[in-house]
């Protein structure tokens, strides 16, 4: 299952930049906060959050939510891996 999760998961981030309908976008977002949340992502949840739930315009916050849920993301996949590293060797 991690291994899984570790390669669709920046790849899946990524694609949110190409979405075009905000409705798509917020069920995108609900769905990997939710992944991230079973994993122990819990930063990249809460910043997900804010970006689903807080803002009115969340198409239009792209800009602003996408490269740091992607850094956040590495940076949480790496510490992860750091803390627990057979993970590294799952695949996915």
């Amino acid at each position: 299952m991690w291994g899984d999760f570790r390669t669709e998961l920046l790849p899946t981030l990524e694609s949110l930049g190409s979405l075009a309908d905000a409705t798509a976008l917020k069920a995108h977002l609900h769905s990997i906060r939710g992944t991230s949340a079973q994993f122990g992502l819990f930063l990249l949840e809460v910043f997900l959050f804010a970006w689903e739930k807080k803002e009115p315009d969340p198409l239009g916050a792209r800009e602003h939510y996408l490269p740091g849920a992607l850094v956040i993301a590495r940076l949480s996949l790496d510490a992860i891996e750091n803390d627990l590293p057979h993970l590294r060797s799952l695949p996915a």
